[in-house]
C-alpha cells in the first residue's frame, strides 16, 4: 500500500509553520530556543554522521579495489610468463635445429655439395636469400676455405627457420677458426669484429651448454638485444663453434611484454641476477657495441620494498607486492620464465586503481556540503518565523517543539544506523526512511550511491578481468601460431622438381591445425599436416609443441612410422590434458619420386596420376598421437610419376557444414578435386576452398580448414 506521505512531501519548514499555525494561542519565544537549538544538534549530527559514513564507505570500497587488482594482476603476469615461455621456448628449438644441422655438416662433409660464398663487397639479389661470411681479424679466405664451404650450405636452414619465427632479428654461426656466417646478408660487420670474443661465444664456450646472454649491443644493427646461444660439437666431442639466434628487447616490448595494463600500467623483463632485460622506456642512445650494456639492477634498488619484489623474482616466484617506482605507488605483479630463467613484472599505478574511490569520495562530499547548506537554510527561516509570532504561545511551543525534535531524529537514527552497515560492506542493505522530506531524499541517495558503487565493483573486476586477459593472450597466441606455419610460397624456388602450396583457416583467432614442409636431406622431403583436439588457446599451445617435436624429430630420423612413434612416446608421460593430434607424415624422395606415409589416426589423403582422376590413398590409419605409449604405427610407400599430385587436409574440410547441418563429405571432396585435375596447385586449394564456402553458404564453421598439396615435376636437380 502506497504511503500517503509518498504522494506529498512537505518541507521541515513548511511542517513547522502548519505546527505554529494551529497552536497560535503558544509562545514563539520558548519555542524559538528549543527548536533553533535542536535543528542545530540534530544538523551538525547529520553532517558528522554523513561525513563518518563516507569516508567508511571510500575506505572499504579502497581496500576492495586494492584485493582484485592484485588478484588480476598475478593472473596476468602468470599468463603473460606462459606466452613468453612459449616464445623463448621456440627461439631455443630453432637454435638446437641450428646445431644439429652445422654438426651434421662437419660430421658429413662429403653430403654436402656446398654453395655460393658471400662477403661484405659481394651482394645478393636480396639479404634474405643469403648469409654473408665475415672473418676476424688476421684471418685469410684461403686458410679457412674448407670451413667457409661447408658454412655456404647454412643458407638451406638459415632462411627457412627465419622466415617462420619473424621475432628472430639475426642467425649466426662462429667458429673456432674465426668464421662468422650472419643471415642475412649485410655489410655493417665491423672491420674487427671476432665472434669469438663476444659475450655469446664465451658463454657457450665455457658453459659447454646452451643458454641466453644478458643485453648487449647488436655489432649489426646497433640495437639492444639478448641472444640464445648453443655449442656445436663434432661427433669426437670438439668443440665446433657456437650457434645463435638474436631477439631484440624492441620485439621483446612490442610482442612479448607489450601488455598495455590500465593507462599508464606496463611490462618488463629482468634476469636470473636482477639485471633488466627489457623494459619499454630502456634508453640505449650512445651505446657502442663493443661497449658494457648496462640497464640497471634492480636488486640494488634504493627501496626495501622494490628490493624485496626483486629478490622473490630471481628466485623463481610469483606474486604481487607495493613499493616506490618511477615516482609513484605501484603494484608489481610478477611470475617467472622457466625456459630462460628470467621473470615478467606487471607494475600498475595504486593511483589509477583507486581512482573510483576518489570520484566517489568527492560525489560524497559535495552531497554532504548540499546538506549542510539546506540545514542552516532551514534552521534561519525557522527563527525569522518564530520571531515574528506572538510571545503569548511560548509555553505550547516547548511541547510541540519537543515532539517535532524527536520526530525529526529519529529517521535521521535510522538512517545512521542503516549507512553504517552499507559503510562496513553490506552494498546490499537498503535505507527505508519515509519522512516525506529531505531526510527521505538522503537515503535514497545513499541507496543510489550503493547500488551504483555495487555495480560498478562487478563491471570492473569483470570486464577488466576478461578483456585484457583475452585480448592479450589472443593477440600474441594468434601471432605466434600464425609465425610457425610456412606462409612464403614458392618455399623452395630453386627447387623445380616440384610445386607446392598449403592454407590453415582457424576456426577461431587461434586453432589446432597445422602442417610443414622441409628437407631432411638434399633429396628427401618431409611433409606434415595434424589436427589437435579442440580449439583456441589450449589447442594453440599443444599444436606448437606437436609441430616443433615432429620437425625436430624428422630430421633425425627418416622414416616416417619412427617420426610419429618416437613424438607419441615424447608427449604422452608429460600429457596430464590427455591432448592428442592425429596426423600424417610423409617423406618425398624428389630424385626417384618414392614416397612414404605413415597415418596417425588423420583423414586419408589423396592421390592424382597425371592425366587421371583423384583417389583416396588406403593407409593404416593408425592410433592418435599422444593418446597412449609405445604406439606402433606403419607406413606405405608409393611412387610418384611427373606430375602426379598429392592432396593432404584435415577433418575441417569433410566436416564443414551448411545451414541445415550437413557435412561437405569425402564423396563432394574427391568430386571438387576431380573437377580440379590438371590445374596448378594454388588454383586446387582455392577451388576447394570456393566450394567449401558455397557449400556452407556463409555458416560460421566449427573446425579449422587446413590443405596441403604438392605435385611432383619429376627428378632431378636444379
Amino acid at each position: 500500500m502506497m504511503n500517503p506521505m509518498s504522494r506529498f512531501k512537505l518541507k521541515i519548514t513548511g511542517k513547522i509553520l502548519l505546527i505554529l499555525l494551529g497552536l497560535s494561542l503558544l509562545s514563539l519565544t520558548f519555542l524559538s530556543a528549543v527548536a533553533v537549538n535542536n535543528m542545530a544538534d540534530m544538523g551538525g549530527y547529520a553532517l558528522e554522521s554523513n561525513a563518518s559514513l563516507g569516508a567508511s564507505a571510500v575506505s572499504d570500497s579502497t581496500d576492495a579495489l586494492e584485493k582484485q587488482a592484485r588478484e588480476q594482476l598475478l593472473t596476468l603476469a602468470i599468463d603473460q610468463a606462459v606466452i613468453s615461455d612459449a616464445l623463448f621456448e621456440k627461439v631455443e628449438s630453432e637454435t638446437a635445429l641450428l646445431a644439429g644441422y652445422v654438426s651434421d655438416l662437419w660430421d658429413r662433409p662429403d653430403d654436402f655439395p656446398g654453395g655460393r660464398i658471400y662477403f661484405q663487397d659481394e651482394q645478393p639479389d636480396t639479404i634474405y636469400t643469403a648469409s654473408v661470411s665475415a672473418l676476424a681479424p688476421g684471418v685469410t679466405p684461403e686458410a679457412v676455405s674448407t670451413d667457409l664451404r661447408l658454412l655456404s650450405n647454412l643458407n638451406s636452414i638459415f632462411i627457412p627457420v627465419f622466415q617462420t619465427d619473424h621475432n628472430l632479428s639475426q642467425l649466426y654461426v662462429g667458429t673456432e677458426s674465426g668464421i662468422t656466417q650472419i643471415y642475412p646478408w649485410t655489410t655493417d660487420i665491423p672491420a674487427t669484429f671476432d665472434a669469438r670474443q663476444r659475450e655469446w661465444y664465451l658463454r657457450a664456450k665455457e658453459s659447454r651448454a646452451p643458454g641466453w646472454t644478458n643485453t648487449v649491443i647488436d655489432a649489426v644493427s646497433g640495437k639492444p638485444k639478448v641472444t640464445c646461444f648453443r655449442p656445436v660439437f663434432d661427433e669426437k666431442r670438439r668443440m665446433i663453434g657456437v650457434v645463435g639466434a638474436d631477439v631484440t628487447t624492441e620485439t621483446i616490448n612490442q610482442k612479448i611484454i607489450g601488455t598495455q595494463v590500465g593507462k599508464n600500467g606496463y611490462a618488463f623483463l629482468i634476469d636470473s641476477k636482477g639485471n633488466v632485460i627489457a623494459h619499454p622506456r630502456m634508453q640505449v642512445s650512445g651505446r657502442q657495441w663493443d661497449e658494457a650494456f648496462e640497464a640497471g639492477n634492480l636488486l640494488n634498488a634504493k627501496g626495501p620494498e622494490l628490493k624485496r619484489i626483486a629478490a622473490e623474482m630471481v628466485d623463481g616466484m610469483a606474486g604481487v607486492g607495493r613499493c616506490q617506482l618511477d615516482g609513484s605507488d605501484k603494484f608489481i605483479a610478477y611470475a617467472p620464465i622457466s625456459t630462460t630463467g628470467w621473470s615478467i613484472g606487471i607494475a600498475m599505478p595504486i593511483d589509477e586503481i583507486v581512482a573510483p574511490v576518489q570520484s566517489t569520495r568527492e560525489r560524497i562530499d559535495a552531497a554532504t556540503a548540499d546538506f549542510s547548506d539546506k540545514i542552516n537554510r532551514q534552521i534561519r527561516e525557522l527563527l525569522t518565523t518564530l520571531i515574528i509570532a506572538s510571545a503569548s504561545i511560548i509555553v505550547a511551543v516547548a511541547g510541540i517543539a519537543y515532539l517535532l525534535a524527536r520526530r525529526i531524529t529519529r529517521p535521521i537514527i535510522a538512517l545512521n544506523q542503516g549507512v553504517q552497515v552499507i559503510g562496513r560492506g553490506d552494498l546490499d542493505h537498503r535505507l527505508v526512511v519515509t519522512t516525506g522530506d529531505e531526510i527521505e531524499d538522503l537515503a535514497g541517495a545513499f541507496n543510489k550511491m550503493a547500488e551504483n558503487l555495487k555495480l560498478y565493483i562487478r563491471d570492473l573486476q569483470e570486464t577488466t578481468s576478461a578483456k585484457e586477459r583475452i585480448e592479450s593472450e589472443l593477440r600474441v597466441a594468434t601471432e605466434i601460431q600464425t609465425s610457425m606455419l610456412p606462409r612464403l610460397f614458392p618455399p623452395f624456388p630453386d627447387r623445380k622438381e616440384f610445386d607446392l602450396y598449403a592454407t590453415m583457416q582457424p576456426a577461431r583467432e587461434v586453432g589446432g591445425d597445422f602442417y610443414d614442409f622441409f628437407f631432411i636431406s638434399p633429396t628427401k622431403l618431409c611433409l606434415i599436416i595434424g589436427d589437435v583436439c579442440g580449439k583456441g588457446i589450449p589447442a594453440a599451445l599443444f599444436m606448437a609443441i606437436s609441430k616443433t617435436l615432429l620437425r625436430t624429430e624428422a630430421l633425425h630420423e627418416p622414416s616416417p612410422d619412427r617420426v610419429l612413434f618416437n613424438v607419441n612416446n615424447t608427449l604422452y608421460p608429460d600429457n596430464e590434458a590427455s591432448m592428442f593430434f592425429t596426423g600424417l607424415c610423409a617423406v618425398l624422395d624428389t630424385e626417384s619420386g618414392e614416397l612414404t606415409i605413415a597415418n596417425g589416426g588423420h583423414n586419408p589423403p589423396l592421390l592424382c596420376p597425371s592425366g587421371g582422376e583423384f583417389q583416396y590413398i588406403n593407409l593404416p590409419k593408425g592410433l592418435v598421437v599422444g593418446a597412449m605409449p609405445d604406439t606402433g604405427y606403419l607406413s606405405n610407400t608409393y611412387t610418384m610419376r611427373p606430375h602426379d599430385t598429392l592432396v593432404m587436409y584435415t577433418d575441417g574440410v569433410t566436416e564443414a557444414m551448411d545451414g541445415q547441418g550437413r557435412l561437405y563429405s569425402e564423396a563432394r571432396l574427391l568430386s571438387c578435386l576431380n573437377d580440379l585435375c590438371g590445374r596448378n596447385v594454388v588454383d586446387i586449394i582455392h577451388g576447394v576452398r570456393a566450394d567449401i564456402e558455397t557449400f556452407a553458404g556463409g555458416t560460421e564453421q566449427s573446425d579449422d580448414i587446413t590443405m596441403l598439396v604438392i605435385e611432383f615435376n619429376g627428378g632431378g636437380k636444379t
